[in-house]
């Protein structure tokens, strides 16, 4: 009787198997361009030591929110009081180009700083019709316009593309006086919203960083059930003093973007509205 071939297993390149873009002298670049990098920095920096109101404006999903809580506790670690740092989410089928929705950024907050997270892009006007505000944008979705006067740090060509979260982390690491700290309290907000836009099958092979400690700490397990509808462990920055804007009040879905470039499902927001912005993370999620 003869023996069966066994067929030799297909191999499934993982996200991070791609061609990498290279500067002129054959570095790597990635998640986006050094300069516009460290520019990004500037403006944090900026920010964290004017002691004026500031804007966040993360996307509704596991990449966004978490995007913004790393801002946040960016942010404050740096000195800004949290009582100057607000949130707004956008309005189901609405976008931050909308005139309703800068309206009500403008009106409703005032900031003087504002920084836009996971929201993709397109050309328009400034983000909000002030032009003593300065704007900051992170993202990944494939663009290449964006609002007037703002300062932008895109992914979005430099594959493997990193998530916004992911940018967000990378970009706000070399500014907390703690690494350490700061990998303890916002590593694992990189890895759950990496895994809600790229699945849980990705392997964090380089360029991507080994965050192997931050997998083995809360497990992939519990990083991968943290679903915002089920985690309470996760939640938007705080809320403004203030009483918030229409556009707090939270829908069953988010609506997608029409230049986005996700692999994986968008997960449905958080339904309780308790703050998210503790000095350091639970050791487990309790999804």
């Amino acid at each position: 009787m003869k023996e069966k071939k066994l067929k030799p297993r297909l191999h499934v390149p993982d996200y991070c198997e791609v061609e990498t873009v290279k500067d002129e002298g054959g570095k790597t670049i990635w998640p986006a361009p050094a300069d516009a990098m460290e520019r990004a920095r500037a403006f944090i920096r900026a920010c964290a030591q004017s002691g004026k109101p500031t804007l966040l404006v993360p996307d509704k999903d596991a990449d966004g929110l978490s995007s913004g809580v790393i801002l946040h506790r960016t942010l404050t670690a740096l000195g800004l009081p949290t009582d100057l740092i607000s949130t707004h989410i956008v309005t189901k089928g609405s976008s931050i180009h909308d005139s309703t929705e800068r309206d009500l950024m403008s009106t409703t907050y005032n900031p003087s700083y504002i920084i836009v997270l996971d929201q993709g892009s397109r050309a328009a006007p400034r983000v909000i019709d002030n032009s003593s505000t300065k704007s900051l944008i992170l993202d990944h979705h494939l663009s290449d316009s964006f609002p007037e006067d703002a300062l932008v740090v895109s992914a979005c060509h430099y594959p493997p593309v990193a998530t916004t979260s992911l940018l967000t982390y990378l970009t706000c690491l070399p500014l907390h006086p703690s690494p350490t700290t700061f990998t303890e309290s916002c590593a694992y907000l990189a890895c759950i919203g990496t895994h809600g836009d790229l699945g849980n099958t990705l392997k964090w092979l380089p360029p991507f960083p080994d965050l192997t400690p931050t997998l083995k700490q809360h497990t992939k397990k519990a990083i991968n059930e943290a679903r915002l509808d089920r985690a309470p462990s996760l939640h938007l920055p705080e809320r403004p003093s203030h009483p918030p804007s229409p556009s707090y009040q939270r829908e069953p879905k988010s609506t997608p973007k029409s230049n986005a470039t996700r692999t994986a499902p968008r997960n449905s927001p958080p339904t309780a509205a308790s703050p998210c912005c503790a000095s350091t993370p639970p050791p487990k999620f309790t999804p």
